[in-house]
């Protein structure tokens, strides 16, 4: 191991003993670096090749930050065996005068164009607090070359700002309209403490009917239960639902 004048390790590397040569044969080594601040901005991952009898990269990562330490652009590329070569992702952040992450484009590497495209985007919003209240997520469309929709979310809080319910939709192109996927509700203690979520799906096959929840003889109203496209719901946990 290697470290700066920080104590930050800079450097790890492996060798493992090889007995016909009766020598140490390098298995792997990582290289770190770090800007001013002390800020992890790059990884690189080398393996050792006995033909070449060096080392060859076969990873990296890098890491960008914005005057506020908030990360910004993040990449990682890994190389496989031929004909493959370098595969990898990159994301890019956006924020706003709040800090919040509003917009994230995912980016693919593409070895026969050596660049990255366009892979998948995600557009967040969020409350007067800073709780994040839904998100829109695109994937790219190679053909048309834009951005078509893939899911949404949707969160909701009380007013202490817990999370009370998260719900998602997923887009359906031959509808050209949203199809519920799963609502998750939140239940609190008297202390504050969540329990364990109740999981909901959407199911297509049932009539739309309103429900309550009921567990241990106790009534917990779900008055919530409205949106989704006029999909009915499916409790999938162990409760009993009973149509009211």
């Amino acid at each position: 191991n290697v470290y700066n004048t920080e104590g930050k390790r800079t450097e790890r590397t492996k060798y493992g003993w090889e007995r016909e040569k009766n020598d140490w044969k390098g298995w792997w080594r990582i290289v770190n670096r770090y800007d001013a601040l002390g800020r992890s901005i790059e990884e690189l991952r080398y393996q050792w090749n006995a033909d070449s009898n060096k080392w060859v990269m076969d990873h990296y990562s890098r890491t960008f930050y914005d005057a506020n330490n908030r990360i910004i652009e993040s990449q990682s590329c890994s190389l496989e065996p031929e004909p493959v070569g370098w595969r990898g992702s990159r994301n890019v952040n956006t924020f706003d005068a709040n800090g919040n992450l509003t917009d994230q484009l995912s980016y693919l590497w593409n070895s026969s164009l050596f660049n990255w495209v366009n892979h998948r985007r995600t557009v967040n919003t969020y409350d007067a607090s800073g709780n994040k209240t839904g998100s829109v997520r695109y994937d790219w469309d190679p053909e048309s070359k834009g951005w078509v929709l893939d899911r949404r979310d949707y969160l909701e809080y009380d007013e202490d700002g817990r999370i009370l319910e998260y719900t998602r939709y997923q887009w359906d192109p031959g509808k050209n309209d949203w199809n519920g996927s799963w609502r998750r509700i939140f239940v609190y203690d008297d202390d504050g403490i969540i329990s364990e979520p109740l999981l909901l799906q959407f199911v297509k096959e049932l009539p739309h009917i309103r429900v309550k929840i009921v567990e241990l003889g106790v009534i917990q109203r779900c008055d919530k239960l409205k949106k989704g496209s006029g999909r009915s719901l499916l409790l999938i946990a162990v409760l009993r639902i009973i149509s009211v």
